[in-house]
């Protein structure tokens, strides 16, 4: 299994943004998805596949690369889907609907067939686009016609669990696991065979060539086993830990199986039509479904442990691999070089991953990691390892170089970048120990109340202490220099390394008293006399004293300092969802992110000042932006045209930082951006020391180089009395004359001299006669404009900033 792994389209790019009255929004550039999924079903006249997603468990329909075709959001409690090939359709069963759903390619509802009190297995026959399906509380099996009418219903069964149709002749195989037998039907439900004395028969997958069938079986040892048409045993394999799903490649009727057992000790076994062993794969958690791809041999294996879905070569390579979560508690940004450390406690691994989202490393052999911390001096990440009661230092590249014990439960690290050095808040023990970089003891200190967070200012070497009721501040030493007792949970700690200051993020929920004296420093207002408490965010100067709070918060998981600027981003658990918020050092709200389930860590890139957040009940790791420009926000409707046209050197924005996109753009702000988007960027722009085409655009004038560049392309031409105008607005015609001169080969009027508009005309306010007609009939046919909702074209519209961008962006295939 190859260790780096590219993260497919669908799991990049997913925007998720909130606007805040008080503040800019925030969006999300990067975002791993979980598709930890126990159904899959790859249609093999395309190579897509169908799944239950995990995260919201939905019906997701991927193509053969692993992007996002279709979603449906029709289902509550989807648990099974099948593809028929044919034409690209899929059934699902949705126990909460107690019905079954027929989609369509797109994920849209075809047709819905309730009645069910159970449904759960499903398969469809492509011959003629009937589904079998099981009812596990009615024990009975049903067979629907392609139209969800139920053509037979058979209840002789005590816990039927799977079903698998053979689609030659279009039998059933089923597996009822409750009454220990394999029953094969005849389309009709007419009894063929029943094999007694199977122990718990689990899972199904039949072979359309021969007519035989594959199934697990739960005895003791757990078995796979093959059977002929007839019923009669071709092969029967002991040696799997605990054999979940089967899926047969009907061209080679070679046979894949997931297994695995406690402990995250997963596998995917490739069998011959023999039962030959071609191929095991032990690189995997908690592997769950599978399908294959008849026509290539592709192999989809979804692995509900660390919720990724794999995609396998026929001979086991790696075709390609999301990169997933189970349960992200922690992150750890690299300062040195934007990479980010991720601790997947439940999936017991810690994963680094490249700014982009590239999976560098994964390491595992741990027991629920909860804590990460980087050194970028060396690139070294230290881990608390907390069931097992350690403190692993990695390399860079993923290799264990240090593994510390004698703890009861470390739950919080943060590393010295000076001296390498780690600190460790051990919650059981009640402890706080400081190490050496090569992992001996150099301190440990009593007296704390369960310590939650630990955090060292680079700056002398001292540590911040984030216990039960106070906040304690430490120095390299060992030794007290503050003790803050007006707090109540305080959770988290966070040093900015500029000035000193420590931000303290605290858990709200249920406290069984008032909670703190409201005479002390940093008193709690939150308390009612229920004993229900608001979390608190604070902001500590390098001496304790309360410089801000945010009293807007529920539950503060974990803190980030960005020390550029002094800001402070929190993890925010929330009542009903999760949330992220970014705070200045005065504690004013800039932004804010909801819609999380359970964000439990954050770490801020101080290159970029992105944040890197763990949503640990969401599955999900995800880097965070501010926009470009404030006024841009990322619901704009032109917000990814405008950030292309950054990312190409064509738009920078005004002095203040805005892009000001309703402002109407000027005739030599048009030639800045056609020139810049001409040229590649504005340093390809070449500059211009000979005299000035027109007398309005003189030597001084900040657009000089550009209206001269286009000059030089035959773009401008400028008006009959010799000037430019670079004052007046461009209108869209003006627009449509300009790029079409731009985008034509040559550029200016000699590249449309042989271009002839197609007839009829696009758009009836734009003659044939019209003085611009060619150029806007130009624009059209290469995707630059498409009019309005009445059908017209408007040229005498002035064009806006955000408008021009788009058009740019169109006109010269630039994206972000």
């Amino acid at each position: 299994m190859k260790t780096l792994r590219l993260l497919l389209p669908f799991a990049i790019l997913l925007y998720m943004c909130v606007a805040l009255a008080s503040g800019e929004e925030i969006g999300v550039a990067w975002r791993s998805s979980s598709y930890g999924t126990r159904s899959l079903a790859v249609n093999s006249a395309d190579g897509s596949c169908w799944l239950v997603s995990s995260a919201d468990g939905q019906v997701v329909h991927l193509s053969a690369e692993g992007v996002e075709l279709g979603r449906s959001e029709a289902l509550t409690m989807a648990i099974q889907v099948t593809v028929n090939p044919a034409d690209g359709s899929c059934w699902v069963s949705d126990a909460r609907r107690e019905s079954i759903m027929h989609l369509s390619a797109e994920g849209l509802v075809l047709s819905e067939t309730p009645g069910f009190s159970l449904p759960e297995s499903v398969s469809v026959n492509a011959t003629d686009g009937s589904v079998w399906v099981t009812d596990g509380h009615l024990s009975d099996v049903i067979h629907l016609g392609a139209d969800g009418v139920e053509l037979w219903r058979g209840g002789d069964f005590q816990g039927p669990e799977a079903v698998a149709v053979n689609p030659t002749d279009g039998s059933c195989w089923v597996a009822d696991s409750s009454g220990w037998r394999v029953v094969h039907l005849a389309a009709d439900g007419t009894e063929l065979w029943r094999s007694e004395s199977v122990v718990y028969p689990r899972w199904l997958a039949v072979n359309p060539t021969d007519g035989s069938c594959w199934a697990t079986i739960e005895s003791d040892p757990p078995e796979v086993v093959h059977f002929a048409a007839n019923g009669d045993e071709l092969w029967r394999g002991n040696t799997f830990n605990h054999p979940r799903q089967l899926a047969v490649n009907a061209s080679d009727g070679s046979c894949w199986v997931t297994d695995s057992e406690f402990g995250h000790v997963g596998q995917v076994i490739h069998l011959s039509s023999t039962g030959a062993e071609l191929w095991r794969e032990t690189n995997f958690y908690e592997p769950w479904a599978v399908s294959v791809n008849s026509t290539d041999g592709r192999c989809w294996v979804s692995d509900v442990g660390s919720n990724e879905l794999t995609v396998l070569e026929s001979d086991g390579s790696l075709a390609w691999q999301t990169v997933g979560f189970a349960s992200p508690i922690s992150v750890a940004v690299n300062a040195a070089n934007s990479s980010c450390w991720v601790a997947d406690m439940s999936a017991n691994r810690v994963v680094h991953l490249s700014p982009e989202g590239m999976e560098l490393s994964d390491t595992r052999g741990f027991h629920q990691p909860l804590s990460a911390s980087v050194n970028p001096t060396d690139g070294s990440c230290w881990v608390a390892d907390s069931f097992n009661g350690e403190v692993v230092r990695l390399s860079a590249d993923g290799t264990e170089e240090l593994r510390v014990g004698g703890f009861g439960q470390p739950v919080s690290v943060s590393v010295d970048p000076a001296d390498g050095s780690c600190w460790v808040a051990d919650e059981t023990d009640e402890v706080v120990v400081h190490l050496s970089a090569p992992g001996a003891e150099l301190w440990r200190g009593g007296g704390f109340s369960q310590p939650r967070g630990v955090a060292v200012d680079p700056r002398d070497g001292s540590c911040w202490v984030a216990h039960n009721g106070q906040v304690v501040k430490l120095s390299a030493s060992g030794a007290e220099l503050w003790r803050g007792t007006g707090f109540a949970l305080p959770h988290c700690v966070a040093v900015n390394p500029t000035d000193g200051s420590c931000w303290v993020g605290e858990l709200g929920g249920y406290v069984s008293s008032p909670g703190r004296d409201p005479t002390s420093a940093g008193k709690s207002e939150g308390v009612s006399a229920a004993g229900s408490r608001t979390g608190y965010l604070f902001h500590l100067s390098a001496q304790g004293a309360e410089l801000s709070r945010v009293t807007t918060t529920v539950e503060i998981w974990a803190v980030a300092v960005d020390p550029t600027d002094g800001s402070c981003w929190a993890a925010d658990k929330g009542w009903t969802e999760g949330q992220v918020l970014h705070c200045a050092a005065d504690g004013t709200l800039l932004s804010q992110l909801s819609g999380l389930d359970w964000p439990s860590g954050v770490s801020v890139d101080p290159n970029t000042g992105d944040c890197w957040v763990a949503d640990r009940g969401g599955s999900a790791v995800m880097r965070l932006v501010a926009p470009t420009f404030p006024d841009v926000p990322f619901s704009w409707w032109a917000h990814d045209e405008i950030e292309a046209c950054v990312e190409a050197g064509v738009v920078a924005g005004y002095g203040d930082g805005t892009y000001q996109p309703g402002n109407p753009v000027t005739r030599d702000q048009m030639a800045v951006y056609i020139s810049r988007a001409l040229a590649g960027g504005d340093e390809n722009v070449p500059g211009f020391t000979d005299t000035p085409t027109f007398p309005d655009v003189g030597d001084t004038h900040w657009a000089l180089k550009y209206v001269e560049y286009a000059v030089s392309c035959s773009v401008v031409g400028g008006y009959l009395d010799g000037t430019y105008h670079p004052e007046y607005p461009v209108t869209r015609d003006q627009m449509a004359v300009y790029v079409a001169r731009s985008i034509c080969d040559p550029t200016g009027e000699d590249g449309l001299a042989d271009y002839v508009p197609a007839d009829p005309r696009d758009f009836p306010d734009v003659a044939s006669d019209f003085w611009a007609y060619k150029h806007v009939e130009y624009c059209v046919e290469n995707g630059v404009v498409a009019g309005y909702l009445d059908g017209l074209y408007h040229p005498e519209i002035v064009v806006t900033r955000d408008q021009m961008a788009v058009y740019v962006a169109r006109a010269f295939g630039l994206s972000a």
